[in-house]
């Protein structure tokens, strides 16, 4: 493609880097990081755990390199994108904390079951403030 650009401004349209897209790229990042948190309570989380690192540990690298050397990545976003990451972050903490307590009910620990539900309204309400 770039020995069939016409013009200077075809050209220089190919040569440069693509815009990191963070509406692209965050979602799954959070729904993986949610899956690993709601999963590692299960008996063999542990695995769940390992592999959710292993995603992180290569997704770090990769995103640090696209962000430093192959992508151009916009500096206009002023803040806007936190307000997205904070409510699924907060969804998935609620999820977690509801599945944690019908885990440990299962168990017959109905009284340390009971304990952990207030905390979903905490939860609710840190969100909120």
């Amino acid at each position: 493609m770039l020995m069939g650009s016409k013009t200077p401004r075809d050209y220089a349209e190919l040569v440069q880097p693509p815009v990191f897209k963070y509406g692209f790229y965050l979602p799954s990042a959070i729904l993986i990081f949610i899956l690993c948190m709601v999963y590692s309570i299960l008996p063999a989380g542990y695995l769940v755990l390992f592999f959710g690192i292993i995603y992180f540990v290569v997704g770090f690298y990769t995103y640090k390199y696209q962000l430093l050397y192959a992508m151009d990545h916009p500096q206009h976003a002023t803040g806007g994108a936190w307000s997205m990451i904070c409510y699924r972050i907060m969804l998935g903490m609620g999820v977690f904390q509801v599945v944690m307590a019908g885990l440990i009910a299962l168990e017959k620990a109905f009284y340390p079951a009971a304990l952990v539900l207030p905390l979903l309204p905490f939860t609710i309400c840190t969100y909120l403030s």
